[in-house]
């Protein structure tokens, strides 16, 4: 099994949407081994709601989510556990690697990862609707990409 975390500042809008987005495509893919995915941000409120923004773009889309789920912070446990770490933003996977060197190794920037030129996938937190939605068609595309990186072994 294969465990991805995916990592934004946080927690509510771009690292659940990638979650939710990553599992939402590998329910109609056979990639011949369990992928399991998570979410945590390096700067989380614990306790607080993914982004209202995010919730009804998932709700639009079809696409299940823990409704319940509220963010949480990145932390050595959740570092141990990931196989990748896939940070949103450059900056972000700096600062995975200067708060925990032992996964500097399996901590990569999600665009890079998935075969894409290097670039963040910027916060969309505190604009408008539309703001949100483009940043989820960025992060689905992007995730399209990494799956087939991943069937490709």
């Amino acid at each position: 099994m294969l465990k991805i975390l995916f990592v934004c500042t946080g927690n509510t809008c771009r690292s659940p949407l990638a979650e939710a987005l990553l599992r939402h495509e590998l329910k109609s893919r056979e990639l011949g081994f369990q992928i399991e995915v998570a979410s945590a941000g390096l700067a989380a409120f614990a306790g607080e709601w993914i982004s209202e923004n995010v919730a009804g773009l998932l709700r639009e889309a079809g696409i299940e989510h823990d409704q319940e789920r509220s963010a949480r912070q990145l932390d050595q446990d959740l570092i141990s556990d990931a196989d990748l770490i896939l940070t949103m933003t450059a900056d972000q996977l700096h600062q995975v690697s200067l708060r925990f060197p032992n996964a500097s190794n399996r901590t990569f920037l999600l665009t890079a990862y998935s075969g894409l030129e290097p670039d963040d996938i910027k916060d969309p937190y505190g604009k408008n609707p539309q703001k949100y939605r483009l940043v989820m068609e960025e992060i689905h595309n992007t995730l399209k990409n990494l799956i087939t990186r991943l069937e490709k072994g």
